[in-house]
């Protein structure tokens, strides 16, 4: 029996706009977001999708709306699909906090599962929190459709996750997570992946960036994250 994911990243947020260190701040949607969700929803309104599930913050459960509109069902938050805790770097700019805070900017740029950023969390915990919500929304609709809109640092782990990738080689890999981006896996049997897509980006083609982002700021997001 398959079970279908697609994980969906949020739209461009006010802090993604800014270039910032968002992680928990509860931040709203840009203007370019606005309209990236809209084509998503678009895109997907002909899936049949069996249950929606989205982070609480605010980003990803507006992008989850837009796509819950095409389909006759509830969406189901959690706070366990949060980014990453970002503590206190979430406010500051990339460039700000390699500048204020360069022990601990070198500390987390290695993605090290126990290095914790200061009030905030490591990426173990991220990991550890992400996949046991994962893994009980996959218990809960075997042979179902399920739609996650959640956050970038959430579906690296979840990518790591179903690709059998170790923890501990986090480090090893970076990539594209754009906003508003669809990739899709199969379960086709317990612990074996379909990969379907990745990182679809065409809906977006029509939208004009205001302006190119930073090329730091991709830099520095993909060293931490491990995406961008």
């Amino acid at each position: 029996m398959v079970t279908k994911i697609t994980l969906v990243r949020h739209a461009q947020s006010t802090g993604n706009a800014k270039e910032c260190f968002t992680g928990q701040t509860d931040v709203d949607l840009s203007e370019l977001g606005h309209k990236q969700a809209e084509l998503t929803a678009q895109t997907l309104a002909n899936e049949e999708f069996t249950a929606i599930y989205s982070s609480d913050l605010k980003r990803a459960y507006l992008t989850a709306k837009f796509i819950a509109k095409f389909h006759k069902l509830d969406i189901t938050t959690t706070p366990d699909l949060r980014e990453i805790n970002l503590g206190i770097f979430q406010g500051k700019s990339f460039i700000e906090v390699e500048k204020e805070y360069p022990e601990e900017f070198t500390a987390i740029s290695r993605r090290d599962l126990n290095v914790v950023i200061p009030n905030g969390e490591s990426h173990g915990m991220l990991r550890d929190r992400v996949i046991k919500a994962f893994n009980k929304i996959i218990s809960n609709h075997i042979g179902g459709n399920i739609l996650l809109v959640v956050h970038g640092g959430v579906i690296f782990h979840i990518n790591h996750y179903i690709l059998g990738i170790a923890p501990t080689e986090t480090f090893r890999l970076s990539y594209k997570i754009s906003n508003c981006s669809i990739s899709c896996y199969e379960m086709i049997e317990k612990e074996r992946w379909r990969l379907v897509s990745f990182n679809e980006t065409a809906h977006l083609n029509e939208l004009k960036q205001a302006r190119s982002v930073n090329s730091q700021f991709l830099t520095t997001s993909e060293k931490i994250f491990g995406c961008s």
